[in-house]
């Protein structure tokens, strides 16, 4: 089957520019990246020239390129269709900027099977989406049908770890680690700590401001456009944040901003992790911290304008209440914004995490799920919904991709129920306030989301196929169960060789060994 990359393409005016920079006589390498279902990026290389003749034609002819997948963790495919093939936008081809003989750009999975954009594949998922979108119709005040949206925008406040070698060998449980920290603490290592909670964001506290400040700046080499850095509440926290864009944009530059925050990161000593939860023995203060959250903000567009904003006022509009509304009212979206083990250890009372489904009423409350963004009130373009339910090990094109699916739900049919209040929601809970709650395990959120399932199937194109497939959803909870198996598995394996936690007896053990085997599969994530 011969697929149009125009169709297809990120931004189809730029391919013409993204195979002039490919065709570069300086260049020498391509960097062929892809996602896998579980939203990490998989790479390999291309030498440049024996493709030059393909590249020259790319803007009507689509470029593939093969390679075996078996051995990969590419979550896509069973071991028998091992051998598969990206297609590259051209659109997305930018210099690595720690590598100028290198492109890296990026493209989609193809089916072997078929020929066709695999069902599988976040960036088809993402594309799906917004096609969606711009295809719904909704009723306006005279009973009419108009078009809901022909652009969105989204935007993560992603946060994450800064690690230093011991912290790393804490982590995963080395058995010298304690020497490996101390021998840093008391030697050249200078670190300025406030305690557990404290680090938002004073100077004299900020131990990463340089590392933040470099891999911002290769960020927007490699073309990730990051708007806003600073501390975070944890020790050794930072959040570095990307400008809204489309979700299959927003999926692109995330791949970029872990990637270049790594590299730069590597050059200083240290790791970076978006692990959602970190234990107390990584902290020098010794005591539980903050996770990493990934707060995502909505807006719809129409002709230029957003329809998330009151234009006539500072506010926002009904459409952006029901739409936050309808988010409430999904709770198996927790199968995607907290999918992992390590998600649950974040959302748990007294670390900011919200735990209760409520929307703010009071224009900023940080203790609710929903809030509304009323930031820079004379400019209605900021103006948006904010879910702050995702932690940093998220799927993000796929959160993303559910949650306008949900919201929109919400638009169409606005919900006559749901919790909407002032002040600190979690005060009400115990003035007696019966709160519906984030569902607690990942176990949980998948039986929820295997009962509506149905839901997001329906979401379907005019070309009548589903945003989300059948075959999707069976893979998804093959993969994640098959997880969740695996973690547990090996914390078993692990638990007989660790040595007795004083005063905590066999479930201390336990404990740390879950916290070692979550280490082993998310850490790199």
């Amino acid at each position: 089957m011969v697929i149009a990359i125009g169709k297809y393409a990120r931004d189809s005016n730029r391919i013409d520019s993204g195979i002039r920079l490919m065709l570069d006589p300086n260049v020498r390498f391509l960097n062929v990246r892809f996602s896998d279902m579980i939203g990490g990026t998989q790479h390999f290389d291309v030498v440049r020239d024996p493709a030059y003749d393909r590249l020259r034609k790319a803007d009507v002819t689509p470029v593939k390129f093969g390679f075996d997948g078996s051995s990969g963790d590419a979550a896509t495919k069973k071991i028998n269709l091992s051998d598969t093939e990206v297609m590259i936008d051209p659109s997305t081809a930018v210099i690595d900027p720690f590598r100028p003989d290198t492109v890296i750009v990026f493209g989609y999975h193809i089916d072997p099977r078929t020929g066709d954009l695999s069902e599988f594949d976040p960036r088809y998922i993402a594309w799906k989406t917004e096609q969606w979108i711009k295809e719904q119709k909704i009723k306006d005040r005279e009973g009419n049908n108009v078009p809901l949206a022909d652009r969105v925008l989204t935007g993560p406040e992603r946060e994450f770890f800064f690690l230093r070698p011991w912290q790393k060998a804490a982590l995963f449980g080395h058995p010298k680690w304690q020497e490996m920290r101390d021998a840093a603490m008391f030697g050249s290592e200078i670190v300025y700590e406030a305690g557990p909670k404290n680090h938002y964001f004073p100077l004299t506290t900020d131990n990463h401001l340089d590392v933040r400040r470099d891999a911002v700046l290769a960020m927007i080499a490699a073309g990730a456009d990051p708007e806003v850095l600073h501390a975070e509440v944890a020790q050794d926290q930072a959040e570095i944040d990307i400008h809204a864009a489309s979700i299959l944009t927003m999926m692109d530059r995330l791949s970029m901003h872990s990637d270049m925050l790594r590299r730069k990161a590597a050059e200083k000593g240290l790791y970076v992790t978006f692990m959602a939860k970190l234990p107390p023995h990584l902290f020098t203060h010794g005591e539980a911290d903050n996770g990493s959250g990934e707060h995502i903000h909505y807006s719809l567009w129409l002709d230029g304008r957003n329809r998330f904003a009151d234009y006539k006022g500072s506010g926002l509009t009904e459409m952006a209440i029901n739409f936050g509304a309808g988010t409430l009212n999904h709770r198996e979206l927790a199968a995607f914004d907290s999918s992992t083990l390590n998600s649950n250890r974040r959302t748990v009372l007294g670390f900011e995490a919200p735990t209760l489904l409520v929307m703010d009423d009071n224009e900023g409350d940080r203790s609710s799920l929903i809030r509304l963004v009323m930031a820079e009130r004379e400019n209605p373009s900021r103006r948006r919904i904010e879910r702050r339910s995702a932690d940093a090990l998220t799927p993000f094109p796929l959160t993303a991709s559910a949650t306008f699916i949900a919201g929109i739900d919400g638009i169409r049919d606005p919900p006559k129920e749901f919790m909407r209040a002032k002040g600190d929601k979690y005060e009400l809970e115990q003035q007696g306030v019966e709160i519906q709650k984030v569902p607690a395990t990942l176990g949980e959120s998948l039986s929820l989301l295997k009962g509506k399932r149905g839901f997001y199937e329906r979401a379907t194109l005019a070309t009548g196929e589903p945003v989300f497939t059948p075959g999707f959803f069976d893979r998804w909870f093959e993969v994640k169960e098959a997880e969740m198996k695996a973690v547990r598995e090996r914390a078993k394996k692990l638990k007989d060789k660790i040595p007795e936690v004083t005063g905590k007896g066999e479930k201390g053990r336990e404990e740390i060994a879950l916290q070692i085997a979550e280490a082993e599969k998310y850490f790199s994530w």
